[in-house]
């Protein structure tokens, strides 16, 4: 396994105290600059917009830490997960609406929530568009990646994507070559889904 930390950690946030970090999400970095196999183009992205992953997977399987592990990062905004669904939170969004999208909140929570506190994001360099698979290399450096996450975070215990707790919002991770419950099982995870299960299709 191969991971190289970026000179310069991409931007994150502190996490509550005392908060039991027990999430992985995985995304896509959805890029449209050719080629979409430059980490350097999902880097600049997100310093631009001052979001983050904790880690980045090229197309060649090579790691990129881009955040401390300690530190919350900003990859998964508006968001539903296992804590709230612990706690009961509300699972209603925003519809889409003239008002809703003129104020950029159409299907995000009501309630305010955001996983970003309790998680690990970890996204792959893909297009995200359906026509760009994930490599056997990415999903292999994936699991590697877990394996060491599980050995220094104890109490890792879901594994889930941006799409599921961010339903109708999001899409990733999306395309041929990943799919989350083999992924889940794969790495001696649980595969957590959205329980609105009535949601229709990805937005």
């Amino acid at each position: 396994m191969n991971i190289s930390v970026l000179k310069t950690f991409l931007p994150s946030d502190p996490r509550p105290e005392g908060v039991r970090v027990d999430t992985l999400v995985m995304h896509s970095t959805a890029g449209r600059e050719k080629p979409s196999s430059s980490i350097e183009n999902a880097r600049s992205t997100l310093e631009k917009r001052k979001l983050s992953y904790h880690y980045i997977i090229a197309r060649d399987g090579t790691i990129y830490k881009c955040a401390p592990v300690g530190r919350a990062a900003r990859h998964a905004g508006s968001s539903y997960g296992p804590h709230e669904q612990k706690a009961g939170k509300s699972m209603v969004q925003y519809v889409y609406n003239a008002e809703n999208k003129s104020k950029g909140r159409v299907h995000k929570f009501l309630a305010g929530t955001s996983v970003n506190s309790y998680t690990i994001g970890i996204s792959f360099v893909n297009m995200n568009d359906g026509s760009e698979s994930y490599t056997s290399e990415q999903i292999e450096a994936a699991k590697d990646l877990v394996g060491v996450l599980k050995g220094a975070m104890p109490d890792l215990a879901f594994v889930t994507t941006h799409y599921e707790v961010s339903p109708k919002r999001k899409s990733d991770p999306f395309g041929e070559g990943f799919n989350l419950d083999d992924f889940a099982s794969a790495v001696g995870l649980q595969a957590w889904k959205f329980p609105d299960r009535a949601r229709v299709g990805r937005p």
